[in-house]
């Protein structure tokens, strides 16, 4: 086989992968095949590992607090980046799990939003990052070196727990 004869070959394999895929694209929307990876084992059990991976940052956020108001820990940076790392963890887990809801509400409207489970999981998603996010910056509003630089802060102002000697105005 000489080089003209691979190169053919080679192209015309190429051909076929790429005739052969968008026919499998163009047969089926990207609803449907949306629809399908979610509806997939493989994918439900992808979002059970994210909820135990959410409720694992959870409990480790509770004890490293619960041992830094008990004295156990004296490493105040350590304890930051800690807090920082879980956060964002957290962050990135929550978000996974709006994308899936806004996905499925697209998809599906009416049938995805007559379930009241459904409905059930939608409002604890859609609350859980912000709250999540507004207990961050609760933390943060009580950090002394934070507080003490309250103009450089000044969005920690507006919440509930932000040290009333510090607010301006």
């Amino acid at each position: 086989m000489d080089g003209g004869s691979k190169m053919d070959a080679e192209e015309a394999g190429f051909k076929t992968t790429e005739m052969t895929l968008t026919a499998i694209v163009q047969s089926k929307s990207a609803k449907e095949i949306i629809l399908e990876t979610m509806e997939k084992e493989a994918f439900h059990y992808f979002i059970i590992f994210l909820v135990l991976i959410d409720l694992i940052i959870l409990m480790v956020q509770q004890v490293l607090t619960l041992h830094h108001l008990e004295g156990y820990i004296h490493d105040e940076h350590g304890m930051e980046i800690g807090h920082e790392f879980l956060f964002i963890l957290s962050c990135m887990v929550l978000t996974c799990f709006v994308v899936e809801i806004v996905l499925k509400i697209a998809l599906l409207r009416e049938e995805f939003l007559g379930d009241i489970l459904n409905v059930m999981d939608t409002f604890v998603i859609f609350f859980s990052l912000p709250f999540e996010i507004y207990l961050h910056l609760i933390q943060l509003g009580n950090r002394p070196d934070i507080s003490a630089n309250h103009h450089r802060f000044p969005f920690l102002q507006g919440i509930a727990w932000y040290p009333p000697h510090l607010r301006v105005g």
